[in-house]
Formats: structure tokens, C-alpha cells, sequence
């Protein structure tokens, strides 16, 4: 399985599929993992007892990273200024 799957990751990064070419494609298949989860859930027999656990931590963890978790903790973020400095170093005031 190990190698398996070392192989597919060494023909995506050797091919034009990679995720420094095509950064949506990228996105994208790693998106799947929603409909993953759900046809595992649907199909494994027994998947959900091993799921239940670390896919409720997941989704604990996806809820504190949200935008509106953020906004409400912290509020709004607004840039009022920035400059970039001839060494290439970029200043923002928040």
C-alpha cells in the first residue's frame, strides 16, 4: 500500500499534474474528502465506530478555524496602510 502510493505521488509530481502547475486541480482533489468520508460512512460496515472519535474532533477543529469563530473573537481586520520597502520586506499597519 506504502509503495503504492509513493509511486502515484512520484508519476503526479514527474507529470504536468502538479501542485505547483495547476494549484486548483490541487484544491480540488483534496476537496474530495467530504464525499470520501460519506461513501465510507455509507458503505464500511464498521467504518463509523472508528470515525465517530476523530471525525468529531475534525469538525470541532473546522468550526474554531472558521471565519466566523475568528470574526467574533476577534472582529474585523483592516489594513490602513502598507509599504513596501526597497529590501523587498512589506509593511502593514493594522
Amino acid at each position: 500500500m506504502t509503495l503504492t502510493l509513493h509511486v502515484t505521488q512520484s508519476e503526479i509530481r514527474a507529470s504536468h499534474l502538479s501542485p505547483l502547475s495547476h494549484p486548483q486541480v490541487f484544491y480540488w482533489t483534496h476537496m474530495l474528502y467530504i464525499p470520501f468520508w460519506i461513501l465510507l460512512i455509507l458503505h464500511g460496515p464498521i467504518f463509523w465506530m472508528f470515525f465517530v472519535a476523530p471525525g468529531l474532533l475534525f469538525i470541532l477543529e473546522k468550526i474554531s478555524r472558521s471565519k466566523i469563530i475568528k470574526r467574533a473573537r476577534y472582529g474585523n481586520t483592516h489594513i490602513t496602510e502598507v509599504h513596501l520597502l526597497p529590501s523587498g520586506v512589506t509593511i502593514f499597519t493594522i
